[in-house]
């Protein structure tokens, strides 16, 4: 097995275990590793009710993290003209994944966002993997608006 640093939400204070299995065939990699966890899961009962343990398994190889690492970078990264960037900022729009959540009608509303302005931004979000109004899972978009929400809510103290 590996233990690799990751970083959750800003935090880099977690680490991810990459478990890696070979069989001979008679079982999937999988198959035996649902039998370890049982077994290990029967050696660890005397702990039962003693502490209270969420366990989660995910085939996710890290992709989400690093998608949504992506979603909320800033958009003064993105390398955007002034004029199309001073757009955005006026709308308020900080991050990436705003833009990315958004359906193209809801960029064209923006305020003085020009047709040139709309296919440089369009354009920019495809180099780095993405497109306008583009589908994810339901926990990746719900943790991108979670910390969109953030980010807002703590430039507004500022």
């Amino acid at each position: 097995y590996d233990i690799e640093n990751i970083l959750v939400e800003d935090n880099p204070n977690f680490e991810k275990v990459i478990f890696t299995i070979v069989t001979d065939g008679q079982i999937s990699p999988i198959e035996a590793f649902k039998d370890s966890l049982e077994a290990m899961y029967e050696q660890m009962s005397v702990f039962k009710g003693v502490l209270d343990i969420n366990v989660t398994m995910k085939d996710d190889n890290g992709a989400a993290g690093e998608e949504i690492t992506k979603l909320l970078q800033g958009i003064e990264e993105l390398g955007l003209s002034a004029r199309s960037f001073n757009c955005l900022d006026r709308a308020e729009i900080k991050v990436v994944g705003e833009l990315v959540l958004m359906e193209e009608s809801e960029l064209k509303e923006i305020k003085n966002l020009g047709k040139k302005s709309l296919e440089e931004i369009k354009s920019v979000i495809e180099e780095i993997g993405f497109s306008v109004g583009m589908e994810f899972s339901p926990e990746v978009t719900e943790s991108v608006k979670k910390r969109i929400s953030e980010i807002k809510s703590e430039s507004t103290e500022e």
